[in-house]
């Protein structure tokens, strides 16, 4: 699913993203600040939010019934609003099984500081 969400965020894929997000999602950056599903998906299909790549790396999914937890480091390219996206993040993603189907209620980037 998240192979799925990063294809459906390069390319702006508005259905799929609607697929992919809960009606509750909330998303919060580096920044703090919070978006909802209709704000991420609007960012995306204006070209406000824009990613050219996105890779993740030590991904690691633990399961809790109808519940995972997805976390792992990003790698991304692109801009948000004419700025320059953080490209290293470490992330932690909550995806709810609902109607059969996984869907993304929560993701949190955080700035990943180089090991000293």
């Amino acid at each position: 699913m998240d192979n799925e969400r990063i294809q459906a965020q390069i390319h702006a894929d508005a259905a799929a993203l609607d697929r992919i997000y809960a009606a509750d999602f909330i998303g919060v950056g580096p920044s703090g600040i919070g978006r909802t599903k209709p704000q991420v998906i609007s960012d995306f299909t204006s070209g406000a939010l824009k990613y050219q790549s996105i890779t993740t790396d030590e991904v690691q999914v633990r399961l809790y019934e109808n519940t995972a937890v997805e976390t792992g480091l990003s790698t991304m390219v692109g801009r948000d609003k004419g700025k320059a996206v953080p490209r290293d993040t470490r992330f932690t993603r909550v995806w709810v099984k609902q109607q059969g189907r996984w869907r993304l209620v929560a993701n949190h980037y955080s700035l990943r500081i180089p090991q000293q």
